[in-house]
């Protein structure tokens, strides 16, 4: 029963590292720095498809060429560099891409600015979670109920 046991309580530890590590993105709200999951290759090689990349709101006044934006475009956040400005609205385009997006970005739709830093491949992993959120959660449940059976009823003596 001991194999059990220390099975259980490694499995236990597992999910505990798993959830810090899903909220660890997300301390720097705190800060008012939001994190965005990059879900294209239109940013490569700055950001790659996975990173987890973070913006903050600016005012559109401080925004230049070369900088990295995050503006609306529907439901979605997308993350381009400005590339020229026309009218106070923003001219943007992937590093990756070819050619500038066909539409300009004006501040309405500007969500803030991109910090220059980023947690690489993260972001599969958070986009994994919040699909898969019911069965990890039951299964998690299920191990860590498990985990509190077993040490209670075959508590070691110190």
């Amino acid at each position: 029963m001991t194999i059990l046991k220390k099975t259980f309580r490694w499995l236990s530890y597992l999910i505990i590292l798993f959830v810090l590590a899903y909220f660890v993105p997300f301390v720097l709200i705190i800060f008012n720095i939001k994190p965005l999951i990059v879900l294209s290759g239109s940013m490569s090689p700055t950001f790659n498809k996975g990173d987890i990349v973070y913006y903050n709101k600016t005012v559109t006044s401080e925004i230049k060429i070369k900088d990295i934006i995050a503006f609306k475009t529907g439901e979605s956040i997308v993350s381009h560099r400005v590339v020229g400005i026309e009218n106070e609205c923003f001219i943007t385009k992937g590093d990756a891409n070819d050619v500038a997006d066909k539409k300009t970005r004006c501040s309405d739709e500007i969500v803030g600015k991109l910090a220059s830093f980023k947690i690489p491949y993260l972001g599969y992993y958070i986009n994994f979670v919040n699909n898969n959120i019911l069965l990890l959660g039951i299964l998690s449940i299920f191990i860590l109920m498990i985990d509190f059976i077993l040490a209670n009823k075959y508590k070691e003596e110190l």
